[in-house]
């Protein structure tokens, strides 16, 4: 080989490794990032003791909003967040405190009435996850 053929291969490969990295950095910085699944709070049946004027108590069963124990327990309440870095749209994990009112078997229930119920809840992640940290939101 002449000697001025290796600088010009390279220069070619590494043009060649920049292309392919250009291409493929989001899917890397992806797979970096914590994966997580989420889920939207679903609504559960609680009972409640009712007392009336007459002096007479009903159990009275009521559909509210819920967190599953094992999060509330586990202090695992984190929340999906849109944010900008470095000039592009991600996704964060925000931890969140929720007010709980009754439990049934599996679930609290969610005291405050106003709380955002449509927010993306984190169940689960492959990696250890903070506030404010940039996660990857899997499709289900």
């Amino acid at each position: 080989m002449k000697p001025k053929k290796i600088p010009l291969i390279l220069t070619v490969l590494f043009f060649m490794l920049m292309i392919f990295l250009s291409f493929t950095a989001r899917s890397i910085h992806n797979r970096m990032i914590p994966n997580v699944r989420v889920t939207r709070l679903t609504r559960e049946k609680f009972q409640y003791e009712k007392s009336f004027e007459d002096g007479t108590v009903r159990t009275v069963v009521r559909s509210s909003y819920a967190v599953p124990k094992w999060m509330y327990d586990q202090d695992f309440l984190y929340v999906v967040v849109p944010g900008i870095k470095n000039g592009d749209e991600r996704t964060f994990a925000r931890k969140i405190s929720l007010p709980i009112g009754s439990e049934n078997d599996d679930y609290y229930e969610i005291a405050e009435q106003f709380y955002d119920v449509n927010r993306l809840f984190i169940i689960e992640s492959d990696k250890e996850i903070q506030d404010g940290t940039e996660v990857y939101v899997i499709k289900n």
